[in-house]
């Protein structure tokens, strides 16, 4: 593998740990908020989580 590879690698494994670390101290401490989204989810946010959820369940079969 040429070295430019090995650099790009690196750079994504860095990103990916950055993008869980932001993601974690941002979390909420129980499960309530995590699966309410802390009630800040919109309504639209919500109609479209749902239409993509039932499409894939159809896609599925």
């Amino acid at each position: 593998m040429p070295f430019e590879s090995y650099i790009s690698l690196a750079i994504y494994f860095i990103a990916m740990l950055g993008i869980g670390l932001f993601a974690y101290r941002k979390s909420t401490s129980d499960l309530s908020g995590y699966i309410l989204g802390g009630r800040a989810v919109s309504p639209q946010v919500t109609a479209l989580s749902a239409g993509a959820s039932d499409m894939s369940g159809w896609m599925l079969m």
